[in-house]
């Protein structure tokens, strides 16, 4: 289409051929773009019009497919499906060369300036919702309308030939082609359900009124494709507070949206726009186009290199941060460690036992061919701290002479205070005694062949035959082992003992404190008096001749306060207060 169509007497001429009897009074030249030119003219009646004319054949048969789109947007938004205005044509003039000038009445508003837009619930949030109304509507529209119709693997093909083809033209920094190859490859980017977008959602296009998007114009490039497409370059314009407001309310209104990498591509595509410009001036030789293309192509190059170095420090102040938590944990584990080895050498503590986890480093699961009987007692492991012990399950070795040991007898318990009184016992049994070779245990002797158990009645007769009561129950075993004990100071094992003399206990081996006669005592003036005084005279065991046949049992001799509670024998050993030894 020939520019001198564009002159004033040339749009006034195709105003009056378009809507016949209209009375044009006035025209201006408004906007004159790389597709269309756009002129207002006004009548006598004071309303003004806007001519719309298409610059190349391109431009006129997407005009031509707009129209049929236009009746299905102006019945949308005749039925509050759309909260905006949209052209409403009113007359069509043909055009020398083909195609044809459109005429429609002026629409409300002003156009929108970017840079202005503040955030909150105001005219940001209008925008979103307007760009989100939009997205609404049935894509059927547009096929119906002849209007491309782009899956993402197609819509995805499309962005990577273009940014081929700019890359052709050597005009392209090699630094942004490498970073929209990487999002061009990355598969989860494209990902999303193609909608009804606008294709050209510029900021001219728009018009605002009374606080909110009172218009949209300029349908041409409506299409079914990625939602990003109408996002970019509103978002790219506006400030970061501001793009939140418009965000916010576009999710909002399209509230089943599952879309996670939308902002991410639409961030892509506001850079792909340069790419566009640039392939349009190449295409048209419009050298002052390239020329701005590349300009910008300069900038965002300076301004992709200031954030990989940005996002390149704040990495390595991240890693950095990382390994000095891991060393300051792996310090505390160290001074951990060494604290309990410390706690483990001055306590004498048992490492750990595992059972036969090869895995546990420092740990070993003692065999029974080292040292452990197969029925020595079961070692019980804590596992609440450092310090792990073994436990006799079957007892406690007192003496010394190795688990599994019975309890000592009264014979034992006398020959340990001899040996602690620093004096040897008589007898021959004193090498083979336990105390004497606690590294050695004595060989258990073997169980001597039980008697026969006398009847119950015959029992009875003997016992009243030998002026003792009668046996009404089997004497219990602490009896007899009590009746078996031999008294303190004799050898069991001396054979030439004789029991039909009478047995004259041995004199205790420590002065016995004489007690004074009641009537000698006078006054008491000291602490060592008193106790004279309250400790009894120590008078010998009677003895007594045993019956005919039976073995006699002595009583016990005199007790210490040093011989232990346990050692006491329940049957037979005297609860005797015995003095005390200087």
């Amino acid at each position: 289409m020939a520019s001198s169509r564009t002159n004033p007497f040339a749009l006034a001429a195709l105003a009056t051929a378009a809507i016949p009897g209209l009375d044009i009074v006035g025209v201006r030249l408004e906007h004159e773009g790389a597709d269309y030119a756009f002129a207002h003219a006004k009548d006598a009646t004071g309303r003004t019009w806007v001519i719309r004319i298409p610059r190349h054949p391109a431009a006129g048969a997407g005009q031509e497919a707009e129209v049929s789109l236009l009746k299905a947007l102006i019945n949308a938004s005749a039925g509050g499906g759309l909260p905006f205005e949209v052209p409403r044509p009113r007359g069509f003039a043909a055009m020398d060369g083909g195609g044809r000038a459109m005429v429609y009445s002026q629409l409300p508003g002003v156009p929108l300036v970017m840079e202005l837009l503040e955030p909150g619930p105001g005219l940001a949030a209008s925008l979103g919702r307007a760009i989100a109304s939009l997205h609404l509507l049935p894509t059927a529209l547009v096929a119906e309308a002849g209007l491309p119709v782009y899956t993402p693997t197609q819509y995805r093909a499309r962005l990577t030939g273009e940014v081929e083809e700019a890359a052709r033209t050597g005009y392209v920094p090699q630094r942004l082609l490498d970073r929209w190859k990487i999002r061009l490859d990355d598969d989860s980017l494209w990902v999303f359900e193609p909608v009804l977008i606008h294709g050209d959602m510029a900021p001219e296009h728009l018009l605002e009124h009374s606080g909110r998007i009172s218009a949209v114009m300029d349908f041409a490039g409506v299409q079914v494709s990625d939602p990003a497409e109408d996002l970019a370059p509103l978002l790219a314009a506006a400030s970061e507070e501001a793009a939140e407001s418009i965000m916010d309310a576009y999710y909002r209104r399209r509230e089943t949206l599952d879309d996670p990498h939308l902002e991410d591509r639409a961030g892509f595509l506001a850079e792909v726009a340069i790419v566009r410009w640039l392939l349009h001036g190449v295409r048209h030789e419009d050298q002052a186009i390239i020329d701005d293309a590349r300009q910008m192509l300069a900038d965002l190059e300076e301004t992709v290199e200031t954030e990989e170095r940005e996002l390149a420090r704040l990495a390595a102040l991240e890693a950095a941060a990382e390994a000095e938590a891991r060393e300051r944990i792996e310090a505390a584990q160290r001074a951990s460690e060494a604290a309990a080895r410390e706690h483990q050498r001055t306590t004498g503590s048992l490492p750990a036992v595992s059972d036969g986890d090869p895995s546990v480093e420092g740990e070993a699961t003692p065999s029974r061919g080292q040292g452990v009987a197969a029925d020595a007692a079961t070692q019980v492991i804590s596992l609440d701290g450092p310090e792990r012990r073994s436990v006799a399950a079957e007892g406690i070795d007192l003496w010394g002479s190795g688990a599994g040991r019975g309890r000592p007898t009264w014979d034992d318990a006398v020959r340990a205070l001899a040996a602690e009184a620093g004096e040897e016992p008589d007898g021959e049994t004193t090498a083979q005694h336990p105390v004497w070779t606690a590294a050695e245990p004595a060989e258990p002797a073997e169980p001597a062949e039980p008697a026969e158990a006398a009847e119950p009645a015959e029992a009875a007769e003997a016992a009243e035959a030998a002026g003792e009561p009668a046996l009404t129950e089997p004497p219990s075993a602490a009896e007899l082992s009590a009746a078996a004990m031999p008294p303190p100071g004799l050898d069991a094992a001396a054979p030439s003992l004789d029991f039909g003399a009478p047995v004259t206990p041995a004199e205790p081996d420590w002065p016995v404190a004489e007690p004074e006669p009641a009537e000698a005592v006078t006054e008491v003036t000291s602490f060592e008096a008193l106790v004279a005084l309250e400790e009894p005279d120590v008078v010998p065991p009677d003895t007594a001749t045993p019956p005919e046949g039976e073995a006699a049992v002595p009583d016990a001799g005199p007790l210490t306060e040093d011989l232990p509670d346990f050692l006491r024998d329940e049957a037979e050993a005297p609860d005797l207060e015995q003095p005390k030894r200087p």
